[in-house]
């Protein structure tokens, strides 16, 4: 008689956004955006980020942003930044979507998409202006 083990490989590490809610002023600096993998493993994984257009625009309120993230070891924690544009022009808070996708050697967390919120910090026009 024959038997047949069958299973599927279950990664343990999973990468993640560490908030699924990021803000920051509108004053020309810049903001870092962590993601965590949670119950690493000795492997090596890496995940892509992107920050995307939402009410905000890049090159005119913040500095668009893609890349990889790569976890090795142990490593829990990696970082990238978004820069964000002064102007001196009232728009109200923007926002910019942020994401994680293509995952290798890991499986995708939650929250795998994320929201920047950038607060303006210029003055609120008078009223009839």
């Amino acid at each position: 008689m024959l038997c047949f083990l069958l299973s599927a490989y279950s990664y343990a590490d999973s990468l993640q956004f560490s908030t699924s809610v990021y803000s920051v002023s509108e004053d020309g600096t810049v903001v870092t955006i962590t993601v965590t993998r949670v119950d690493p493993t000795i492997d090596t994984v890496s995940v892509d980020y992107a920050a995307t257009d939402g009410s905000a625009i890049a090159g005119s309120d913040y500095t668009s942003v893609n890349g990889t993230l790569t976890f090795t070891g142990s490593d829990t924690v990696q970082t990238f930044t978004v820069g964000i544009l002064e102007d001196s022009e009232y728009e109200g808070d923007e926002t910019v979507n942020l994401s994680l996708s293509n995952v290798s050697g890991a499986t995708l967390g939650t929250p795998s998409t994320a929201v920047l919120t950038i607060a303006d910090n210029d003055p609120v026009p008078p009223a009839g202006s």
